[in-house]
């Protein structure tokens, strides 16, 4: 399936699957703005959790549990 999406500030039309649509709508919708941002460093970014929390300037402990409940949130919602 064609979508247009935003990429860089302009729109191109990509083939994206209904399985990656999901996913970003998840990501968009159900996780909250740590969720989301742990999720992104750690996932799409690949980073470390240690390194995650350096840059979200929280402990590695809470940056384990917002990853933790992004990838609860997609599970869920998948």
């Amino acid at each position: 399936m064609k979508k247009s999406i935003l990429i860089n500030n302009s729109f191109k039309e990509m083939e994206i699957s209904d399985e990656v649509l999901k996913l970003r709508k998840i990501v968009a919708i159900k996780m909250t703005d740590r969720q989301r941002q742990a999720y992104e460093l750690i996932v799409l970014q690949e980073h470390t959790i240690t390194e995650a929390a350096k840059i979200m300037g929280i402990s590695i402990k809470v940056a384990k549990v917002h990853y933790d409940k992004a990838i609860d949130c997609i599970r869920k919602n998948f």
